[in-house]
């Protein structure tokens, strides 16, 4: 993602979510930058809320890493903490995955991929 000489920002937000991205120096302050990364979270977030599957009778809690690009495009995901329910992990993946394309990044995120990581808890 990110070679050595690039600084790691990790921004959360009001739900407790953390954002990582690679950062440059430029026009943006890194305090600017970290608004900007905490409003693109947000974004990020209500989407995959949207996509949430509903009615679930399973029960359990998994973390997944995702990556997207400077177009909105899903690079990567990967359960990080798996539930110990396959198929409550594969609906983790899912939901990442349908939410898909995401919104591109602001210019003053771009052009480096941001990767997150989210808790998914499924009642």
């Amino acid at each position: 993602m990110a070679n050595s000489a690039d600084k790691l920002n990790d921004v959360q937000d009001d739900a407790g979510h953390t954002a990582n991205s690679a950062g440059r120096s430029g026009a943006v302050s890194a305090a600017g930058r970290a608004q900007v990364l905490n409003a693109y979270s947000r974004l990020v977030w209500a989407r995959i809320a949207a996509h949430r599957p509903k009615g679930l009778r399973l029960a359990g809690h998994t973390d997944v890493s995702f990556t997207i690009e400077s177009d909105g495009t899903l690079q990567a995901t990967q359960i990080v903490r798996p539930s110990g329910n396959a198929e409550l992990d594969r609906l983790a993946l899912h939901t990442v995955h349908a939410a898909a394309p995401y919104p591109p990044p602001p210019p003053a995120l771009a052009p480096q991929p941001l990767t997150f990581e989210i808790s998914f808890a499924f009642h």
